[in-house]
């Protein structure tokens, strides 16, 4: 994530990501002027000249006129915009669609599989995050990674923000097995100050493997379990 709002300090970061070897990155978009987030936009995608994958995620953080001048002004140094407009303006992520020169993701949007097929058949989106929290656990999860398949549709698999080991195993383990899985995965756990698994969830030169052993593969340490337990 390149998210602090300051080119100079997403730029570095992105640099210096890209040097780790981070294949794909996300610009959280949205909550400054238009024109700031298009000019971080344009820095950020000029600094990595193609190296990674690049999209900008605004959490429905705009109307749909300034979703349109972002991509307008911003979107050609995208692979893919996410959720620009209100989730359920879908229409608006249609229009969007039609004036960017990237693909639109959707993610506040997707609560259902019927949602999915509702904006593949309006051409609002291309694809979308998949959320286990969202589509109801992991079975349902994979299923929707299942129907993306067959529409044709690009996944990107992620975690809510700042989740333990035990949710990012979930997720990283439904990206080892989706379909697709073009638009990568976000497991959040490295966010963390402290997990609570003595095998948590790291990201190593910018890639995460899946635990192997019993269940999701986590070990969940109980003393850190018990020192954030809070009574009922």
């Amino acid at each position: 994530m390149l998210a602090t709002g300051d080119l100079d300090t997403d730029v570095a970061d992105a640099r210096a990501k890209a040097e780790e070897g981070f294949a794909a990155m996300k610009i959280k978009v949205g909550g400054k002027p238009v024109a700031d987030d298009i000019a971080r936009t344009q820095a950020i995608g000029e600094a990595l000249a193609g190296a990674v994958q690049l999209s900008a995620d605004a959490n429905q953080g705009w109307k749909r006129d300034d979703a349109i001048t972002y991509a307008r002004g911003a979107s050609a140094a995208l692979d893919f915009l996410e959720q620009p407009v209100m989730g359920r303006d879908v229409e608006g992520m249609a229009m969007v669609a039609g004036e960017a020169a990237c693909a639109l993701a959707a993610d506040e949007g997707l609560h259902s599989f019927e949602d999915v097929r509702r904006h593949h058949a309006m051409g609002a989106a291309k694809g979308g995050s998949v959320k286990m929290i969202k589509l109801g656990g992991v079975t349902r999860a994979f299923q929707a990674t299942e129907l993306f398949a067959e529409l044709g549709m690009n996944v990107n698999l992620a975690g809510k923000t700042a989740e333990t080991s035990v949710s990012s195993a979930a997720v990283v383990h439904l990206a080892s097995a989706a379909p697709v899985l073009a638009w990568g995965v976000s497991p959040t756990t490295p966010y963390l100050a402290v997990d609570i698994a003595r095998n948590p969830i790291t990201v190593r030169e910018g890639h995460v493997e899946a635990p192997t052993g019993a269940g999701l593969g986590v070990e969940v340490d109980e003393d850190a379990l018990a020192r954030y337990a809070r009574p009922s």
